[in-house]
């Protein structure tokens, strides 16, 4: 889906998504952060069911860009609402279109190749959950971590004993999730393992650039290059289509509950209770998505699936929740 998180792993940092070293700082409130993880947990769980159902009517790559007309006004005027009431969290009132610009101007090739990168990640995971349902895809996503862990070999980190056991449980975990009716759902796995790929990259360079331009100016700048992504994707496939009015209507819902109240939330949380705190929480989305799933009458598991998904969603939380890694 159109997961929008944040990137780059200094020398001094963890492979994890960190806006604790963010200028705009409001304080530890343990309170309001974990309420804020964990609506954004529930929203964007939500909003990835109300996309499944659009993708049924609308291709990926249209879907893409759609989301981009809707989100980036809605964070523009969520925006101009921070400014007013004073509020810092997530640097949300730092976003202006001039602000937008300004980041993609001086980011330069670096930026929009690593946000087209992003962009093609978040495209495989709409083609997995058009093709291979929310929750295999959701609990697949989580590979993302692993990633972005394995990512911090290269700056020279040290992983425990316990991380690396993680990660195998987390790999274990995915196979076992994926096995079904006998067989493993190989298309899901490439596509996901490409997916978390691309995505991680997003994570990385939202991070990194976050620095200079603010979080929420990055996190809008990255649903634009993802919106473009989508865009030529169907013009080079020529298969671009406008959805139903109504179909409209929850592509317009989806992306307000999902892409931007559900990420502002989740950013929120960060600069409340910290990363270790909250991206624990937002770890246990595939959970959230996977009861959705069950309420609806759409879930098929059996006990293997359930033990796989159990064992990625202990893991990832516990891969999220680490601090700096040793060197």
């Amino acid at each position: 889906m159109s997961g929008l998180t944040a990137i780059h792993s200094s020398a001094e940092q963890t492979a994890i998504p960190s806006v604790e070293q963010l200028p705009s700082q409001v304080g530890y409130a343990p309170g309001l952060g974990y309420s804020l993880a964990v609506l954004s947990v529930l929203c964007n769980a939500v909003a990835i069911h109300i996309f499944r159902r659009v993708l049924d009517v609308v291709p990926p790559y249209t879907l893409m860009p759609l989301n981009v007309a809707v989100g980036i006004p809605a964070f523009l005027l969520l925006a101009v609402l921070w400014r007013r009431r004073g509020w810092r969290a997530a640097n949300l009132e730092r976003l202006t279109p001039a602000s937008m610009l300004r980041a993609m101007h001086t980011g330069g090739w670096q930026m929009a190749l690593s946000f087209t990168i992003g962009g093609v990640g978040g495209l495989l995971y709409l083609v997995s959950l058009k093709h291979f349902g929310p929750d295999l895809s959701s609990f697949l996503g989580n590979g993302t971590v692993v990633i972005l862990v394995l990512a911090g070999l290269y700056g020279r980190e040290r992983l425990s004993a316990l991380e690396l056991a993680t990660i195998a449980a987390i790999v274990v975990g995915a196979f076992t999730f994926s096995w079904r009716g006998g067989n493993l759902a190989w298309g899901a796995l490439g596509l996901m393992a490409l997916s978390c790929c691309g995505t991680a990259v997003k994570h990385l360079s939202v991070k990194y650039f976050s620095m200079d331009y603010g979080i929420g100016t990055m996190v809008a700048v990255n649903m634009t290059f993802m919106g473009l992504t989508g865009l030529v994707s169907g013009l080079v496939a020529g298969a671009h289509m406008l959805p139903p009015i109504g179909m409209m209507g929850l592509i317009v819902v989806g992306t307000l509950i999902g892409p931007v109240l559900g990420m502002t939330m989740l950013y929120g949380s960060y600069t409340l209770i910290g990363v270790s705190r909250g991206a624990p929480i937002d770890a246990m989305r595939p959970l959230a998505v996977l009861v959705i799933s069950i309420v609806l009458g759409m879930a098929d598991l059996g006990p293997l699936q359930l033990l796989g998904g159990l064992a990625m969603l202990i893991g990832s939380a516990l891969l999220a929740s680490q601090g700096t890694r040793k060197r």
